[in-house]
């Protein structure tokens, strides 16, 4: 793609990009209704009536301390939810930036990057893993640095530590990279500069080994032939996605029609490699993190095209590119469209509850039929992030978020009792409320109510039941300023 029809493009692309956000409240995100109550617990965390400080703690050691801080100042002036959907937008443009500049160092052709438009809709974001896909671009720019002509060792060195309190995992890709690259040029003084980060990750996964029970949790692998068949769905959505083979292809077509050269230069080569074996060789759950290699799937694609530069330029390539972006955006602006149909009669029901309560939502039924994967697994997080209260399975209850749980404050009962048929009622008892989503009756988790839990709400498939908790005098609390 010519450099005088690149920026047109990203500009169409990028308003198409922006559409599938904007088109719905909550986005199919599973874990970023916890993000969005982290962020609001740390807004209102000197609320005299919710009273969080009594209740939280705040985290400043967090390896995701960059994209929480970004959402925070944006919720000075927006609700937390707004603000973290801000974050998340800059995520998905920055991500076709980075990779173009990390082609230019390669002599690819700049119409490529485009594409990232297309994988910032990946494993990541529908698992709303919200810090990694800030930190992901940041990376991809931390490459760039790499391979530039002239030396950049303060830049690359303090990007280094801006990794460090973006994403742990992100950093610690980058430095794999920074020491092939320091391999393939035999040059140790290139890996110089992400020292004093590499220290402080290192001084930081010793301290949470002494502090954090669930870093010691056994690792797990899961190394099947199912890496090699889930890679394509890997790059645009979490779960099997029929569309992800032609999505490929096409790609490959849009290369291959500018008969590109490939580079001799080793330490691309080596970098396309890190990208293979951190897919298909590290472990799916480690030090209390889950989901690990396929986060990285983006990367494959990313080294992949580093390692050609085309030997024409073509209209045709550039051409496919744009036409298979905006395909895509218009087929998940539709999809997300129907997902928040769906997520607004959840925002109804908040509304309606009172503020300051227990909620629990039972996962017997979370995901949709409009997106891949188990987006509702988090929705209770929402009625946190507006009416304050306590929710079940909080992230506050794990290390790596800005807000923790103080000591012996948190929460007995978790979702692990929503098991379908398998309904723990008197740990339940332990919430005011009891939200359920099934389309029918007797699509819910239990045969029949306790004689002291009833039915208080119902609209479309999600279901609240009130237990007796929420029928005593408690504090009244209104909800949580700014956030509605």
């Amino acid at each position: 793609m010519q450099a005088r029809a690149y920026w047109p493009a990203f500009g169409v692309c990028a308003l198409l990009a922006s559409l599938p956000l904007f088109v719905t409240g909550p986005l199919p995100m599973a874990d970023l209704p916890e993000h969005i109550a982290q962020v609001s617990i740390w807004k209102h965390f000197g609320d005299a009536c919710h009273r969080f400080a009594a209740t939280f703690e705040i985290h400043w050691s967090t390896p995701y301390l960059l994209g929480y801080a970004i959402a925070r100042a944006l919720a000075g002036f927006m609700s937390s939810a707004a603000a973290v959907k801000a974050t998340v937008w800059a995520a998905v443009l920055l991500l076709p930036l980075s990779m173009r500049a990390l082609l230019r160092r390669g002599g690819g052709d700049p119409g490529w990057s485009l594409l990232g438009f297309l994988l910032a809709y990946g494993y990541s974001f529908y698992w709303g893993f919200f810090n990694f896909s800030l930190a992901l671009p940041l990376g991809i720019f931390f490459l760039a640095l790499l391979f530039d002509e002239r030396p950049r060792p303060v830049a690359i060195g303090a990007l280094a530590i801006v990794l460090l309190g973006a994403h742990a995992l992100v950093l610690l890709f980058c430095i794999g990279a920074t020491v092939a690259v320091a391999v393939a040029r035999r040059s140790w003084r290139t890996a110089l500069p992400v020292l004093p980060a590499a220290v402080l990750l290192a001084a930081w996964t010793l301290y949470m080994r002494q502090v954090e029970g669930s870093v010691h949790m056994p690792t797990v692998w899961s190394i099947t032939v199912e890496r090699l068949t889930y890679l394509p769905s890997a790059l645009v959505a979490n779960a099997w996605e029929s569309a992800a083979i032609p999505i490929v292809l096409a790609v490959a077509l849009a290369v291959a029609v500018t008969r590109p050269r490939v580079t001799r230069d080793p330490a691309r080569w080596l970098l396309a490699a890190l990208a293979l074996v951190v897919y298909f060789v590290a472990p799916f759950f480690a030090f209390g993190t889950v989901c690990l290699y396929p986060r990285f799937a983006v990367m494959i694609v990313v080294t992949a095209l580093f390692l050609f530069a085309p030997a024409r330029a073509l209209a045709l390539s550039g051409s496919i590119v744009f036409l298979l972006v905006a395909v895509w955006m218009l087929v998940l602006t539709n999809r997300f469209q129907r997902f928040g149909d769906d997520a607004a009669r959840f925002e109804e029901i908040v509304d309606a509850l009172p503020a300051g309560r227990r909620v629990i939502l039972l996962r017997n039924d979370v995901g949709s039929d409009a997106v891949p994967g188990p987006v509702f697994s988090h929705f209770a997080a929402l009625y946190q992030a507006r009416k304050g209260g306590l929710v079940a399975d909080s992230f506050a209850n794990y290390y790596a978020p800005i807000v923790g749980y103080r000591r012996g404050a948190a929460l007995t009962a978790h979702d692990r009792y929503s098991q379908a048929g398998l309904v723990h009622w008197p740990s339940l008892l332990e919430y005011d409320y009891v939200i359920a989503r099934a389309a029918e009756r007797r699509g819910l988790p239990f045969s029949r109510l306790p004689e002291s839990v009833r039915p208080a709400l119902r609209n479309g498939a999600w279901w609240v039941f009130e237990t007796p908790r929420a029928r005593r005098p408690q504090r009244s609390c209104g909800a949580l300023a700014g956030e509605e």
